[in-house]
């Protein structure tokens, strides 16, 4: 191997010769550091890795939490819904009977208010036509009525008419009596 000279300021050291004892000294704690260094890069890699696979299983338990969570959840709103959409077909089928007995009476309901009209239409024709024969038979009076008064009338004009001549033909027999007595005085 080649001679190392060191020079110092104070004095110059003799020209060292190096051995392969000496090189084995040294090269060792190299060795051993490069070793160590290479563990702790090995080491340190290791527990980066330990890390992230620690934070994703951290995290995927808190997904597969939220997921169980969210489940659960969703589990409840869906027994939650069946039983609304129980009552709702409980309350669709009482609503269709309730529909139905609706409709009955409505058609029952209907029925009568025709034959109360029919009743009614018929109770105003017979008083329509009873109105109409009273007011025939009013007429009828009052056409008979006129047709009396108009009899007694012409009765009465009668009975003054033949008064009338009746007076005439007694004053003419009086006057045919007084001509008579007097022819018979004579």
């Amino acid at each position: 191997m080649p001679a190392v000279s060191c020079q110092t300021p104070s004095h110059q050291v003799s020209e060292l010769q190096i051995t392969p004892a000496v090189t084995t000294r040294r090269l060792l704690p190299l060795l051993n550091l490069l070793g160590c260094l290479i563990l702790t890069a090995v080491a340190i890699t290791q527990w980066r890795k330990e890390h992230d696979l620690h934070h994703r299983f951290l995290t995927q338990s808190q997904q597969l939490t939220t997921a169980q969570e969210q489940l659960t959840t969703q589990k409840s709103l869906t027994s939650g819904l069946e039983s609304d959409i129980l009552q709702l077909k409980e309350s669709i089928t009482s609503l269709a009977a309730a529909r139905q007995e609706t409709e009955a009476t409505l058609a029952r309901l209907t029925a009568e208010r025709e034959a109360q009209i029919a009743a009614a239409a018929q109770v105003a024709a017979t008083a329509t036509a009873n109105q109409a024969a009273s007011a025939t038979t009013q007429q009828t009076l009052q056409a008979q009525t006129a047709v009396w008064e108009k009899a007694i009338a012409q009765r009465d004009a009668k009975i003054t008419d033949l008064d009338t001549r009746l007076t005439t033909t007694r004053e003419r027999l009086d006057q045919a009596i007084a001509k008579l007595k007097q022819a018979a005085t004579r």
